[in-house]
């Protein structure tokens, strides 16, 4: 399946402001697509966060651009002390740092294409949800550290972000309650061989809601994936581990004939799968 959001990008924009400079303040700026996003701009810790998108353009034009870039900084114009003491117009370059509560909302979008200087943190509180074009594969960017409760969220009904897979880097450290609801998921795939740590409310509600205790309608037959040589940080995991409770490393994978390739590992149906090679495999034999 193709992987969306790999351009590489660090273009700074810029907004011309001749208001007197304020620590604190929404800007809106253009990506290289000519969408409109509105950013939460600080500009004593020079940091920027996507607070809203519009896909219609300033003129009310009638077709919604479909990929959103989210560059590496944006640049701020304003009236300030120059250097020499003198007033005159200062640039001041803001790192963008995450997406805000209801950042895309319902946005139309197919694809985001993610900054790649590895400081853009955190998704808040439904970032992406109910994004109903974005199908296929969601890569998150490496830097990622945290993913907040209903960062990734397709309703509450489900169907309305039809994300299948779901990749996710070694730079998570930390999933909210309910982080991850994709109710037509089919595998996730984590990049680290250390865990993130993960909300665990006691009783098996996970950070991508695949319990018997969810309120949504996540699909429990989900495939996971992971480095290699992880199985026991992964099924140690607190949270984690509630649902990795069957994964663990059988004799067959051992085997020097099907070695070459790293394993990938599946609940199917309440039965561990793993195959190398294309050759399947259960804890306990082929």
């Amino acid at each position: 399946m193709k992987r969306i959001f790999h351009i590489v990008l660090g273009v700074s924009v810029s907004l011309v402001m001749l208001a007197a400079p304020q620590s604190i303040s929404y800007q809106v700026f253009k990506d290289g697509n000519g969408n409109n996003i509105k950013y939460l701009c600080n500009t004593d810790l020079k940091t920027a966060e996507v607070s809203y998108v519009t896909e219609d353009d300033a003129t009310g034009g009638v077709y919604p651009r479909k990929n959103f870039i989210i560059h590496n900084t944006v640049a701020l114009e304003q009236t300030g002390q120059t250097m020499g003491g003198a007033t005159g117009m200062v640039t001041i370059t803001m790192d963008v740092v995450g997406f805000g509560e209801n950042a895309f909302y319902q946005a139309k979008a197919t694809s985001i294409t993610f900054p790649t200087s590895g400081k853009f943190a955190y998704i808040r509180k439904q970032g992406m949800a109910e994004m109903k074009n974005m199908k296929g594969t969601l890569t998150l960017p490496n830097g990622l550290k945290e993913i907040d409760e209903k960062g990734l969220f397709s309703g509450t009904t489900g169907g309305k972000m039809p994300v299948t897979k779901l990749v996710i880097p070694a730079s998570v450290d930390s999933l909210g309650k309910s982080a991850v609801v994709l109710n037509q998921l089919t595998e996730i795939e984590f990049l680290g061989t250390t865990p993130p740590k993960v909300y665990d409310d006691g009783n098996g509600v996970l950070p991508w809601t695949i319990s018997k205790t969810s309120a949504y309608n996540t699909p429990k037959d989900i495939k996971i994936t992971y480095p290699q040589g992880a199985d026991e940080a992964y099924k140690s995991a607190p949270g984690i581990s509630t649902y990795f409770t069957q994964l663990q490393s059988g004799t067959a994978i051992g085997n020097a004939k099907v070695a070459v390739a790293p394993a990938t590992k599946s609940l199917r149906n309440g039965m561990l799968i793993i195959e190398r090679n294309g050759v399947k495999y259960t804890p306990t034999g082929q």
